[in-house]
């Protein structure tokens, strides 16, 4: 199955953080497109305190096997850095957002939700790591429509600026497009640059 995705960050000096990424995920079996995924999103966080930040988020995906043909999300919110040590860290994040969807059938729907998420991260080494992410997005105008994602991901160095990731993803929606299964999961592993 073939996949690609990026990932980046930087910091401007002060109280700035930037992130973004993109990816995509392709697959077929026997001739037959099986796994159809595009993503892209950007954050930008400013930190008002040692542990407490703004933020602001937009996102894109587009997952025709999930019955979703394009897919806007903008949020605002706060994050905390609930543990800081050295080899561990635990951050939580709360905000409300804006959702723009349309459907392969051509529906459209506008809502508002909510956007929460924890991160959880434990260093064996300076660049080995085990990280664990989940994010609740539920719909605020229907209680049943929510999204739960989920991220565990295990790093470990190839070299002093090059790691091998290996990263298990499911992507729940209680309330999916007609005919579509509620969960999606993806296995990759790929390499991972940092300076």
């Amino acid at each position: 199955m073939p996949s690609t995705s990026a990932r980046s960050s930087f910091s401007a000096p002060g109280k700035w953080e930037h992130k973004q990424q993109f990816g995509s995920v392709y697959a077929s079996q026997d001739g037959k497109q099986t796994s159809n995924l595009l993503f892209t999103n950007w954050r930008s966080d400013w930190s008002f305190h040692p542990r407490l930040a703004l933020f602001g988020y937009a996102g894109f995906d587009r997952n025709t096997f999930a019955g979703i043909s394009r897919r806007f999300e903008e949020a605002l919110g706060v994050s905390a850095k609930l543990v800081t040590l050295a080899n561990d860290a635990w951050s939580l994040e709360a905000g409300l957002g804006m959702n723009q969807q349309r459907a392969v059938d051509g529906t459209n729907k506008s809502f508002a939700s909510v956007r929460s998420a924890t991160v959880y991260r434990h260093n064996f080494t300076k660049a080995a790591y085990v990280q664990q992410g989940v994010e609740f997005l539920p719909n605020l105008e229907t209680s049943e429509d929510y999204r739960v994602n989920s991220e565990t991901a295990l790093v470990a160095p190839i070299s002093s600026h090059i790691g091998m990731k290996f990263a298990y993803v499911i992507r729940f929606d209680n309330l999916p497009e007609t005919g579509r299964a509620k969960n999606d999961r993806i296995f990759t592993s790929g390499l991972q640059f940092n300076w």
